[in-house]
Parts: structure tokens; sequence; C-alpha cells
């Protein structure tokens, strides 16, 4: 007589573990970070300086909405045009499978041993960006400006340093989130005027 009994308190019990191992897994909180740092910085107090060459209408209107983007977080950093600290331009380089691309020089070592930065090139392909919307050209200008910053690739979709493309097809990531902010805010916050 015993048996439905235990069997529905039993099927209670599984059915309430099931959801408890589900509210676990969808609440899983995402890692404190997942920045990856480049190990340079700007030494002048977050007054990043930056050029422009001619570049194609996309690409113009995607690099100066993701300095705006940039410039816009409350972060320690500031783009202001000037001297060429920053060169942000374009270049048809094909089908390199490259969309963007950032390279950087340093000087001397500073803050934590990280190298001072000198010059920084950002560049976008528009062999790819012709074929593409404002605002995911503006996703990989503004990911190849926080490589200016000092910030490299993360594995996290949900970022704007993360590797490629996807970053906005999947998730719609064309500014910098949380993480990014807290990979610069942590890089100029230490380091700025050293």
């Amino acid at each position: 007589m015993h048996w439905p009994h235990s069997r529905a308190r039993r099927v209670r019990l599984l059915a309430l573990l099931a959801v408890g191992a589900a509210a676990s897994v969808l609440m899983t909180p995402r890692p404190a970070h997942a920045y990856v740092l480049w190990n340079v910085y700007w030494q002048n107090n977050g007054n990043i300086q930056y050029c422009e060459s001619s570049m194609t209408g996309n690409d113009t209107t995607a690099f100066n909405n993701a300095l705006g983007n940039w410039n816009g977080q409350g972060l320690p950093i500031h783009f202001s045009g000037g001297s060429c600290g920053v060169h942000i331009f374009d270049e048809n380089d094909g089908a390199n499978g490259y969309t963007g691309y950032t390279s950087y020089s340093y000087g001397s070592t500073g803050c934590n041993g990280w190298g001072r930065l000198s010059s920084v090139s950002s560049k976008l392909n528009p062999y790819y960006t012709n074929n593409e919307g404002v605002q995911e050209v503006q996703s990989t200008a503004a990911h190849e400006l926080g490589h200016a910053l000092g910030l490299g690739h993360t594995s996290d979709q949900g970022t704007l340093m993360y590797p490629n493309e996807y970053r906005y097809i999947n998730r719609g990531v064309y500014t910098p989130q949380a993480d990014d902010r807290s990979g610069i805010s942590y890089i100029y916050n230490s380091c700025g005027g050293k």
C-alpha cells in the first residue's frame, strides 16, 4: 500500500532535482573577467591621439562611430584627433581573411613591465567591409581600437574583443561591453600616467 505514495514522492524528488540541476546550469555566473591584455599601454594619461587617412564612406562612418563609443564609456581613456599615435585607415588587402588588422610598436617598458606604446596602425579591409552594414563594420573598427588600447582577443562571444564577426552576427555586439571596459579600466587605472 505504501508503493504508490513512495513512488509519487520519488517522482517529485527527481523532478525537483532535475529543476535544481537545470537552474544551476542556467544560473552559473560568468567569470569575473574574460579580457586578455597585450601588456602594452599608452603612457599619456589615457589621452590617445589619432589621425585618419582617406577611407571609403562606410569605413569612415564605422571608425568615427567606434571612436565615439569608446569615448562615451566613462573610461580613463579618450581618443582625440591630432598627432598620429593611432593611425586609422582602410586598405584593400583582397580576400586575406581579415576584415580588420592592428599592429603596434612600443619603446621602453614601464608599469608592470609592459611596453609603452609609441605607434599603432588599425585598418579595415574594404574587400570585406564594402559588403557589410555600418554596425557590422563598426564592430570590427571598435574591436581594432580595443587592440590599439592594449586589449587582446577573448573567448567570450559576448564581448567586443571576440576575434571574429560572430560577436556581431550572433550577439549584436558593436560597442565596448562590460568586460571590455573592465580591461581598459584595469590597464589605465594601473598604468595610465606611468
